[in-house]
């Protein structure tokens, strides 16, 4: 009585922790399929779940991209990688629905988030291979223009940033088009291809949603240039202005240039003492240098040249350090190509052993059919020999029994026989005496006769 109250237990709460687990799962499903669209709601319901009270490893694994995708859509910069480690792990043995691949782009973020390029660029790289989904390209190329961009390498920026936009008008979604197609247009204008990057921001400049962003980014690319036309750039920056745009440091002391060149002096200076709290390193730098000059002003311009060297030599760092990087991946690439290579030739190898053995398997399976069937032929064939030899004994058994019956038949007979044979012998020898006991009489008479006739 006590073991089924404890089995009836234990059977009561697997039943309530297979239901626990069953509505954590479907809830798990449900904010997948909202995620993107509504990530703080994503973020809410999520953080309501105690990740502890989950028993298998799959939705730990769910829940774990979950949350980083939330956080990241919720433009939360992510720094640790143990959030998203669990994903990566399970779904690098269980992939499904692209997870795999979205587990291991956000790990590649998370590296990018900690200044670890050459890292995030090879989970990027390994992600783009684990998908075929067009939004997941899409992503991933972005990301690694990005990744070029911090690198300095902007040929191969250039070439993911138009990677991603092709990717991106093929899924047909107009918010991430756009995005793609101002990260290629700045790409473009690194390149010097400006008849691209004005093209490309003409367009995005008439387009409500990235009005304003646009606009900044259209200022930011042309006050870079040689000879660029400061009346236009102060007309983009005082639209992108009013439209409530976020401007960086350096787009602060590009407007503030443009204002200056275009005679604008005094605004351009109340910007430059608003700035000058702060620390804004080379862009500042730059800025300062040519304001200055172009005030005649060269003693500052030179302590301003002087600060842009110090400032370079990191740059030539980063340059250089782009460069090793470069090799490290031209060098990853190669590994990947000869890693591939010899992958190939082991599958060719095991395909060639497979085969072997398959053709192995078939000439045993075959000659033990073979076999199987002569064994089951000459088997048959002795099972009907000894039927017959069973047979036969029987007969020979009856036959047998035949002949002792008539051999007794025949000894009874010849006993018979015998007997009436003695009694024939008797009764004649009986007879016979009786003869010879007359015939001895008779002959005592005879010579009794004579001897008295005598």
């Amino acid at each position: 009585m006590r073991i089924c109250k404890t089995v009836l237990v234990i059977v009561f709460l697997s039943v309530l922790i297979s239901c626990s687990d069953r509505q954590i799962s479907a809830c798990l499903d449900d904010i997948e399929s909202y995620v993107e669209e509504r990530p703080d709601s994503a973020l809410t319901v999520l953080e309501s779940i105690d990740p502890e009270t989950m028993t298998f490893p799959k939705e730990r694994a769910l829940y774990s991209l979950l949350k980083t995708m939330s956080l990241d859509k919720s433009l939360v910069e992510i720094r640790d990688t143990n959030l998203i480690d669990p994903a990566v792990a399970y779904y690098r043995w269980h992939k499904q629905n692209n997870r795999y691949a979205a587990s291991l782009f956000y790990r590649g973020r998370v590296s990018f988030n900690n200044g670890k390029y050459p890292e995030a660029l090879i989970l990027y790289q390994k992600a783009l291979k684990e998908t075929s989904s067009v939004y997941w390209k899409g992503m991933i190329t972005g990301d690694m223009a990005f990744v070029f961009n911090k690198c300095y390498n902007i040929d191969d920026e250039l070439k993911y940033a138009r990677k991603s936009l092709e990717y991106w008008q093929e899924w047909g979604d107009t918010i991430h088009i756009d995005q793609a197609m101002m990260n290629y247009a700045v790409a473009c204008n690194n390149n010097n291809l400006f008849n691209i990057a004005d093209s490309l921001m003409g367009v995005l400049c008439s387009r409500e949603g990235v009005l304003s962003a646009a606009h900044v980014t259209r200022a930011e690319l042309s006050v870079k240039r040689k000879n660029p036309d400061y009346e236009a750039i102060v007309g983009w920056f005082d639209k992108a202005k009013n439209e409530g745009a976020g401007f960086s440091a350096a787009d602060w002391y590009g407007y503030a240039y443009a204002l200056w060149k275009t005679g604008q002096k005094n605004k351009a200076d109340s910007i430059i003492k608003q700035l000058s709290d702060y620390s804004h390193g080379l862009p500042a730098a730059i800025w300062l240098s040519r304001m200055a000059a172009d005030r005649k002003d060269f003693r500052t311009a030179y302590e301003y040249e002087k600060s842009i060297v110090e400032l370079s030599d990191s740059l030539v760092r980063k340059q250089l350090e782009q460069s090793v990087f470069k090799a490290q991946t031209n060098q990853y690439k190669k590994s990947l190509e000869s890693e591939q290579v010899r992958r190939k030739g082991q599958l060719t190898v095991f395909s060639f052993i497979i085969v072997i053995f398959l053709l192995f398997g078939t000439v045993v399976f075959l000659s033990f059919k073979n076999r199987s069937r002569a064994l089951a032929a000459e088997n048959e064939r002795l099972s009907g020999i000894a039927e017959e030899c069973s047979r036969l004994l029987q007969i020979a058994k009856n036959e047998n029994i035949m002949s002792e019956n008539a051999r007794l038949n025949i000894e009874n007979k010849l006993s018979r026989l015998r007997t009436e044979y003695a009694k024939l012998y008797q009764s004649q020898f009986t007879e016979i005496g009786k003869v010879l006991d007359y015939c001895h009489r008779g002959d005592k008479a005879d010579m009794a006769a004579r001897r008295y006739g005598e």
